[in-house]
């Protein structure tokens, strides 16, 4: 952020006069004052510019436009109890200024607690300025910010890859610690179920067996049974469990995402990991749990148990 006015006039000046700029906007954060319900003055932080510049996507509602509108991120309006339609009033400087809420949108900066206005706020400090820049060929990034960097040291310049990397990292980071975890958990659970279970039919099936080997069946006929067994009831519940993601599963982890101030999040399935690795990791580890839990099938003892049989 720039210590003075003058440093950030004349990068925009440059911004201005560069070519390869398409387009660019200014967008300032501050904290300002509003009236609480009781009348007391409590903190809001706003960021204040032209939202349609560069417009988000909204929860509900749309964007402010004009002097006389705001938009709340989802936290802030259900902090303060206001939805969409209703009204908040600035307090700006001596004077008191009601504004109509426009929107709801998600946020993650500054607690996921801010608002957005589409006039400039003058009054108070600025606690940080940014400037999103458009810019004609995308190629052109890495130039623009070397050379943006080396003329005004003040300022950090970054792409929109990083920029979103900066903003929601630790969020993407946590999603995949969970996802590898529960794909750890997933594979250890379906090891454990199966091998217990086919153990449990191979004890409870062990005279029919010994009927099998004695007529002539081989020990690879049996394994075969008991793995296509497996192999089509797991089959079948992982058809069950992608038609429960599909049709739950998104909105149950966006509700459990909501925690941490992202709201409305879309997820974006890997098709290769989602529909090829997953299943084929679950296959085999219910096909190792099948070949522990008939272990001992090659030593039985044919003639014990077509006794007891």
């Amino acid at each position: 952020m720039a210590k003075n006015e003058e440093d950030i006039q004349a990068m925009l000046k440059d911004l201005e006069n560069d070519p390869n700029v398409d387009k660019f906007e200014v967008y300032t954060g501050k904290l300002v004052d509003y009236k609480a319900e009781e009348g007391e003055r409590q903190k809001l932080w706003i960021d204040s510019g032209k939202q349609s510049s560069f417009p988000i996507k909204y929860i509900s509602g749309e964007a402010p436009v004009g002097d006389n509108e705001i938009s709340l991120s989802k936290l802030a309006s259900k902090e303060l109890s206001k939805k969409e339609g209703e009204s908040i009033t600035l307090l700006l400087g001596e004077n008191e200024k009601t504004l109509k809420i426009t929107g709801i949108y998600s946020d993650l900066t500054n607690g996921g607690k801010t608002a957005k206005t589409d006039f400039r706020i003058d009054e108070g400090e600025s606690k940080w300025t940014v400037i999103p820049v458009k810019l004609l060929e995308s190629s052109y990034s890495r130039d623009f910010s070397e050379k943006y960097s080396q003329r005004y040291s003040f300022a950090r310049f970054a792409d929109t890859k990083t920029y979103l990397k900066q903003i929601f990292g630790n969020t993407i980071t946590m999603v995949e610690s969970i996802s590898k975890v529960a794909l750890v958990a997933s594979l250890f659970l379906v090891f454990l179920i199966v091998s217990l279970f086919v153990r449990m039919i191979y004890l409870k099936d062990r005279g029919q067996n010994a009927v099998l080997k004695a007529i002539g069946f081989n020990n690879c006929s049996l394994y075969l049974q008991y793995m296509i067994k497996t192999i089509f009831s797991l089959i079948a519940c992982i058809l069950f469990g992608n038609i429960l993601v599909l049709s739950i599963g998104d909105r149950l982890a966006a509700e459990i995402l909501s925690v941490t101030c992202v709201h409305g999040i879309h997820f974006i399935r890997n098709p290769i990991f989602t529909y090829l690795f997953i299943p084929f990791s679950m296959l085999l580890a219910a096909m190792f749990a099948t070949a522990i839990g008939v272990k001992g099938m090659r030593k039985m003892n044919i003639a014990l148990f077509l006794k007891e049989e």
